[in-house]
C-alpha cells in the first residue's frame, strides 16, 4: 500500500528531529495530510505521537552535544550560556 510507505518514512523522520512540518517536507507529503492520517488513523496517531516524543528527546540531546561540544572549544558564547 502506497500511503502505507509514505506513513512509515514520514515515522522514521519524525524520530530523529520530533517536527512534524520537517518531516512533512522531507517526504513530500502536506502537513493537512499528516493531520488528516492522524485524525483519522488510531493506530497511525499512536505511532507518530511516539515517534515525536522519541525525536524530540534526540532533538534535545543533539544539541546539548552542540552546546558541551562548544565549552570544550572554550566558546565563551556557550559558556555563559
Amino acid at each position: 500500500m502506497k500511503s502505507q510507505k509514505f506513513k512509515n518514512k514520514l515515522l522514521e523522520e519524525l524520530e530523529k528531529f520530533g517536527n512534524v512540518y520537517y518531516a512533512c517536507k522531507k517526504n513530500g507529503i502536506s502537513t493537512s495530510t499528516y493531520y488528516r492520517w492522524f485524525e483519522n488513523n488510531r493506530d497511525f496517531r499512536k505511532k507518530a505521537k511516539t515517534a515525536v516524543k522519541i525525536g524530540q528527546k534526540n532533538f534535545v540531546d543533539l544539541a546539548e552535544q552542540g552546546l558541551i561540544s562548544n565549552v570544550g572549544n572554550k566558546d565563551q558564547r556557550a559558556i555563559e550560556y
